[in-house]
C-alpha cells in the first residue's frame, strides 16, 4: 500500500472519528481516489463494519445499512446471514451452532467446515436444456472439432 493511500486512510478515519464525514462518504472518496480494494482497507481501520454480498459488485463488499459501500447498490445485509443460511443454524458436518458473527467464507472452529451463504438461482434465467448434446456436439462447439477432424474413425 502506497504512503500516500495510508495517511489518505488516516485522514478519513480521522473524519469519521470526529463525525465530521459518514462513513459512506468517507467511502465514496476513498473509492473515487483509489478503487475499490481501497474501500475495504478503510473499513478494516474504521472497524465494526459488516460485508455483504453485491449483485453489481460481484463480490463481498462493505456495507452499512443495506447499501454497499464501494458502488451503494442496495445489499442485503444481516449480521448472521450465514447462520440463517444453514437449517438449525448449526454446522451440517458436526452439528455445533454456528455463531451469530460468521462470515461467509469462514470455517467452523469445531471441524472445518467452510460456510458459504446460499446466493439462489435468478429465476428469471432460462435454462436452454435443448442445447444439451452428447459429448461430441460439446467439444466441435467448444472449438474442439470432430474425432474425424483429428484423424480417428472408431476402433480400428
Amino acid at each position: 500500500m502506497s504512503n500516500d493511500r495510508e495517511q489518505r486512510i488516516d485522514q478519513l478515519v480521522e473524519q469519521v472519528g470526529n463525525e465530521n464525514m459518514t462513513v459512506a462518504e468517507a467511502c465514496k472518496a476513498m473509492y473515487e481516489e483509489y478503487g475499490q480494494a481501497a474501500v475495504t482497507e478503510l473499513t478494516e481501520s474504521i472497524g465494526g463494519i459488516a460485508t455483504a454480498y453485491c449483485d453489481a459488485c460481484s463480490t463481498d463488499t462493505p456495507a452499512e445499512d443495506g447499501e454497499c459501500l464501494v458502488c451503494g447498490s442496495s445489499v442485503v445485509s444481516d449480521s448472521n446471514s450465514v447462520k440463517e443460511s444453514y437449517l438449525g443454524g448449526v454446522c451440517p458436518d458436526c452439528g455445533e451452532d454456528i455463531p451469530d458473527a460468521a462470515d461467509d467464507g469462514e470455517e467452523c472452529v469445531n471441524c472445518g467446515h467452510v460456510f458459504s451463504i446460499e446466493r439462489g438461482v435468478d429465476d428469471d434465467f432460462d435454462f436452454q436444456d435443448d442445447l444439451d448434446g452428447d459429448f461430441d456436439t460439446g467439444m466441435t462447439s467448444a472449438g474442439f472439432g470432430t474425432d474425424e477432424d483429428y484423424g480417428y474413425y472408431g476402433d480400428d
